[in-house]
């Protein structure tokens, strides 16, 4: 007789291997919208690096700060696109397009492994495809694929861990000081880093590396360019979020509570962050990333989700948290379906499957998406369908938590 278990894993076998074709043709969807376009993300950064061979004191737009528009990055971050002003804009697109989604897929893989590596799960390369195929098809992908970093970023984020497992700490540590010179996000990265055994070398790597870089960014960007960007623009642009619906942030679906609906589903507006709101998102977010430190240790479950938790909180705490920026959500989604499908084969973890499936689904959808039938809703239904991207990353967050076991034992499924 075929037991139970048997029979979960098979039917399980049987829906990634209908899913799979389903979500290839999806990409070859997304794939074909857009061909022939060169997104309005990537001309920003093109222009950037032109503004700063030029003159350096232009980088940074005089509105910027206030409007959240144009060039809003740390100043070495324009060097980053320096390698595609050797070719036209199109043919420049066309290799950064590439690299964005070469960056996406392979985070999603490495994690994979490094997921199957501190779980003890089999290798299972129909499950791997079926769960690179979901992450990549999500609308944050479709939005990062306009010409954003967000891919870059978490790569270097993977990378760092997935170098710490083979032994390079050092390495681990410059790469997340590289995210972070890049876009700050990177920085909740410490937290995981002072969670491993060899955390005194990685520091090390982390503080040469944000030492560094800048000092090697001199050839092109001049010391007053940093005091602006710290002194001037970081201050003023924390400060202050775009109430569109594609800013996915805690901080901003909070201002859009007092919005009707015609502003904050068509305006690019931007609205004052009042101190107490600031506050309260960076004591949550302090809170969260302990919370989740203790209960790991606690637990004794790998120091993994540390990681996970703290690139998906950044996609939360972020003032411009855009829906391309929910790209670093991956490590989590992606980890949570890899012991999802474990725990289905032993007759275990449905529950779970549907809820990271709704979760996809949110996720689906651009965040610029607007809803056809939003003015027919009420209010509270609009809201919530303009959150949805954060409501799927709060969801996940707390099925990982559970996902660590009660009772002080982590959930390690074989």
């Amino acid at each position: 007789m075929v037991s139970s278990d048997s029979r979960s894993s098979l039917r399980m076998r049987w829906a990634l291997a209908a899913l799979l074709p389903l979500l290839l043709l999806l990409h070859g969807v997304e794939a074909m919208s857009l061909h022939g376009h060169v997104g309005s993300d990537y001309r920003i950064f093109y222009d950037s690096v032109r503004r700063l061979l030029a003159d350096p004191a232009t980088l940074y737009a005089p509105d910027a700060r206030e409007s959240l528009q144009g060039y809003l990055y740390p100043p070495p971050a324009a060097l980053l696109f320096l390698p595609l002003l050797l070719g036209s804009v199109e043919q420049g697109f066309a290799i950064a397009s590439a690299v964005i989604v070469g960056c996406g897929v392979l985070s999603c893989l490495m994690w994979l492994s490094l997921t199957r590596e501190a779980l003890g799960l089999r290798r299972d390369w129909l499950a791997a495809l079926v769960i690179v195929a979901l992450a990549t098809s999500t609308g944050a992908m479709l939005a990062v694929r306009q010409g954003q970093v967000g891919t870059i970023i978490l790569f270097l984020c993977v990378a760092a861990v997935w170098l710490d497992s083979r032994g390079w700490p050092k390495l681990a540590g410059a790469l997340i000081a590289a995210g972070c010179w890049i876009k700050i996000y990177p920085v909740l990265m410490l937290f995981w880093l002072f969670c491993r055994p060899q955390w005194r070398p990685m520091l090390t790597g982390f503080v040469i590396a944000a030492v560094g870089i800048p000092l090697v960014a001199l050839v092109k960007v001049p010391p007053a360019l940093y005091l602006d960007y710290f002194q001037t623009q970081l201050p003023a642009m924390s400060g202050r979020a775009i109430v569109h619906i594609d800013n996915q942030s805690v901080a901003a679906i909070v201002k859009r509570l007092d919005l009707p609906l015609e502003v904050y589903s068509l305006s690019y507006q931007t609205a004052p962050l009042p101190g107490w709101l600031r506050g309260g998102v960076v004591l949550a977010m302090l809170g969260a990333m302990a919370a989740i430190v203790l209960r790991v240790r606690r637990t004794g479950a790998p120091a993994l989700t540390v990681a996970s938790w703290a690139t998906a909180i950044a996609c939360l705490v972020a003032p411009l948290g855009w829906g391309h920026t929910y790209v670093l959500l991956f490590p989590l989604f992606v980890q949570l379906c890899r012991v999802s499908l474990a725990r289905i084969e032993t007759g275990e973890g449905w529950g779970e499957a549907v809820a990271i499936g709704l979760c996809y689904l949110a996720l689906l959808p651009p965040g610029y998406h607007r809803l056809a039938i939003a003015e027919m809703l009420p209010g509270w239904a609009a809201q919530l369908f303009y959150a949805r991207y954060a409501v799927a990353a709060l969801v996940l967050l707390a099925i990982s938590w559970r996902q660590l076991g009660r009772e002080g034992k982590a959930v390690r499924p074989a």
